[in-house]
């Protein structure tokens, strides 16, 4: 999964993981994925897999997936299906709802 403020992108098989669990809150839309100029793609043996926007829809803490201040909120179910995906860089840290 990729996270470019305010954008959210996951790989076509984690958006499949998602959809079988069941999870609320969320949506895949279809996102144009380009390799910079500044980078010679041509020298690398890396092929990137096919990408979905991943779309929070849901209410933070009640849905499964959902935003608080531009931050995405997820359930510990949504979590255990994340992790089936690489989360190496991920910032994962206990949603506490802003007061008010």
């Amino acid at each position: 999964m990729l996270e470019s403020f305010p954008c959210f992108i996951a790989t076509d098989k984690l958006a499949a993981a998602i959809e079988k669990a069941g999870l609320s809150g969320v949506a895949f839309e279809s996102v144009e994925i380009s390799v910079s100029d500044n980078v010679d793609a041509s020298s690398f043996r890396l092929k990137l897999p096919h990408f979905v926007r991943l779309v929070p829809e849901g209410e933070a803490g009640v849905n499964d997936f959902g935003t608080s201040e531009g931050r995405l909120v997820v359930s510990e179910r949504a979590l255990k299906v994340l992790k089936t995906a690489s989360l190496r860089r991920a910032e994962i840290e206990p949603f506490e709802r802003p007061p008010g």
